[in-house]
């Protein structure tokens, strides 16, 4: 995916997320906050045979953030459990399909953070 279209789909997914709310039935949740530029994430989980069924977020915060949380819900579905929880940065910027700034780096990895603790 050439930059562009990266950059478009990050607007995209800001202004359209996906996968938001809270899911009545989840197995693991979580609240989670960047304190330096107050983004915000709930996300909540339903894991069923070490897999990743069903994602759900409330977010509220910078275009990388809530665009981060509304990608890596689309893209977890189905995941199995050990497998995110090692996911880092580098797999995140493949994911999200842009480079992520040093500067943009907290509120990119806010909703990973929030799933992996919502893991533990």
């Amino acid at each position: 995916m050439n930059d562009q279209i990266s950059r478009q789909n990050l607007i995209d997914h800001y202004k359209n997320p996906r996968n938001v709310g809270v899911l009545k039935k989840a197995t693991n949740t979580v609240e989670c906050s960047n304190v330096t530029c107050g983004d915000e994430v709930k996300v909540s989980l339903l894991i069923k045979a070490g897999k990743i069924e069903e994602i759900r977020h409330e977010s509220a915060g910078c275009v990388m953030s809530v665009a981060g949380i509304s990608i890596l819900s689309e893209e977890l579905i189905g995941m199995e459990v050990e497998k995110v929880k090692k996911l880092d940065k580098d797999a995140l910027q493949e994911i999200l399909g842009i480079e992520i700034t040093p500067s943009r780096l907290k509120c990119a990895m806010l909703g990973l953070e929030a799933i992996k603790k919502a893991l533990n």
